[in-house]
């Protein structure tokens, strides 16, 4: 079902707002400082609003999913993951 762009920019939209909130109360917690706060929140989601879209366009054309891009898939999140951990060691 192809859901058109301005479906698909409203609901990066209202879900990046979420984003921006949720971030905002968590940066808070760890800084202190409304002002730093907003400002992680909204660059972090500044950068995630159009990288939704590109993602959620780039899913409407997707038919069919192989084990190797699957496999692809994990091996990318994991590695990431453990990247994440060793640099917060």
């Amino acid at each position: 079902m192809n859901e058109g762009l301005i479906r698909s920019w409203t609901k990066s939209f209202t879900w990046r707002v979420l984003g921006i909130l949720l971030l905002l109360c968590f940066s808070y917690l760890f800084t202190h400082d409304v002002e730093t706060a907003s400002m992680i929140a909204l660059l972090f989601h500044g950068v995630r609003v159009p990288l939704y879209f590109i993602h959620e366009q780039a899913w409407e054309r997707v038919r069919h999913i192989s084990y190797l891009y699957f496999f692809f898939a994990m091996v990318l999140l994991l590695t990431s993951f453990i990247f994440v951990w060793k640099v917060g060691a």
